[in-house]
């Protein structure tokens, strides 16, 4: 799922995110999914603002 994440933070489609990790697109949203409940977030500008906030409060 990190990977998906880091992936989505660059604008990366379904389709795009799919195919770099070897997967079928459907895991892919099933992926974003479990992120978007992990982090209560609705969408996918969402879930990204939300990780890069967490990984600036970290210092990473």
């Amino acid at each position: 799922q990190l990977a998906v994440l880091q992936l989505l933070a660059t604008g990366a489609t379904n389709k795009v995110i799919a195919q770099n990790l070897g997967i079928s697109p459907a895991t892919v949203k099933n992926h974003l999914d479990a992120i978007f409940e992990k982090m209560g977030a609705t969408n996918r500008l969402q879930a990204v603002m939300m990780a890069s906030a967490t990984t600036s409060q970290d210092g990473l």
